[in-house]
């Protein structure tokens, strides 16, 4: 299992990790490998781990009482993939995660990182950063939605992603933006 890239996100949030408190982790961490289309969450189901993505692509998604689904977040390479307010708070998720793509994964148990706060203050820094982490991505998703046009939201979604604009479908896109569809390709045919 290559927990290489798994070891750099830890260091890259709090550089504070000592190699001891690694092996530590280390030692509890499982290896999974999903094909496109597999779930790593059901909606309704309990998060026993956090996820981090050696590779592939991750969409998160729910869908409401018509059955539209509405795209919420994507997970690429070196990040970490969960619903995090419901891992915290330990109830089922109300999304699902798709793999989009080949997913090689890394599973971090609750139980671990459980220990590894009571056994460690690093650990328990991370936490507290990566929680920092959630809250800054949802609130700036939060004031997008409220001070961006649907054309704005677009240019710096594909700005700031450019990489993953050629990996998502543009339905996927359209719902993760809060854009219809044929107003997303409007919006591309004017910009172009």
């Amino acid at each position: 299992m290559n927990t290489a890239p798994l070891k750099s996100a830890f260091k890259g949030l709090n550089p504070q990790i000592s190699e001891r408190e690694w092996v530590f982790l280390e030692k509890c961490l499982l290896q999974k490998e999903l094909k496109r289309k597999d779930c790593l969450f059901e909606a309704g189901q309990l998060q026993g781990y956090i996820g981090f993505i050696n590779q592939g692509l991750v969409r998160e998604y729910l869908i409401d009482k018509e059955g539209n689904e509405h795209t919420v977040w994507f997970f690429r390479e070196n990040s970490f993939v969960t619903d995090y307010p419901s891992f915290i708070r330990n109830t089922p998720t109300k999304n699902t995660f798709r793999c989009l793509e080949t997913c090689e994964l890394i599973l971090i148990p609750r139980e671990a990182i459980l220990e590894s706060y009571e056994a460690f203050p690093a650990f328990e820094r991370f936490g507290r950063l990566i929680a920092e982490n959630v809250l800054i991505q949802l609130q700036d998703r939060i004031d997008d939605f409220h001070f961006l046009s649907a054309e704005e939201r677009y240019l710096k979604y594909i700005q700031a992603n450019p990489d993953l604009f050629q990996r998502i479908s543009l339905t996927q896109l359209s719902s993760f933006l809060g854009i219809r569809r044929a107003s997303l390709s409007r919006i591309r045919k004017y910009i172009s």
